[in-house]
């Protein structure tokens, strides 16, 4: 009964798909890193040493951005993590050393941040009964393992079909258009409540 009352608020259908996105972005990534890395031409240590990156700004991030993220900056935050993950992949799939060192960081501070902050917003977004809280965000990583499942599976078949990473990062680009698209819908229906 719980699960069905939270997945009638169309609210929190919205964070749910959201979450489904955001696990999709960061376990495709993740995932597939090192041998993106070694595609460039790295050894597997050299890959190693720069997958590290991201999981090194990534507990900075978690850290600190969450703190940061009130009621009133939450939106501004998340829309910032969406653009910084579009625009890490872009990086990345240039493959200079700056440019990709820069889109690393920038991954690994949306990985760590991303999905605290909308489970911040799937909190918020209930009618106030907080005895749900715990259901709600079982909920949410139900359906984002979904897409936890769904990233690494769609990024290795692209790669294996076409030979190279490149297809893959297109893909990641356009989920994080997607998030971006996500979250501005959950504005416009929050401001309808």
């Amino acid at each position: 009964e719980v699960f069905l009352e939270l997945i009638r608020d169309p609210l929190i259908r919205l964070v749910l798909l959201m979450g489904l996105f955001i696990l999709f972005y960061n376990h495709g990534m993740n995932h597939w890193l090192p041998d993106l890395l070694r595609s460039y031409g790295m050894t597997p240590t050299e890959a190693g040493y720069w997958a590290a990156i991201p999981t090194l700004f990534g507990m900075v991030a978690s850290l600190s951005l969450p703190r940061m993220a009130t009621p009133d900056k939450r939106f501004a935050i998340l829309l910032g993590l969406f653009i910084c993950a579009a625009i890490a992949t872009i990086m990345i799939w240039a493959a200079s050393d700056l440019l990709l060192a820069t889109g690393l960081v920038l991954q690994g501070m949306c990985r760590g941040a991303m999905t605290s902050i909308s489970i911040l917003l799937l909190i918020e977004s209930g009618d106030g009964n907080t005895s749900h809280v715990g259901a709600a965000s079982g909920l949410y990583f139900s359906v984002g393992e979904v897409g936890g499942v769904l990233g690494p599976m769609s990024m290795g078949a692209l790669a294996h079909a076409t030979g190279d990473f490149n297809a893959s990062l297109y893909m990641m680009f356009g989920v994080a258009c997607l998030l971006m698209l996500i979250l501005f819908r959950l504005r416009a229906a929050q401001a309808q409540n």
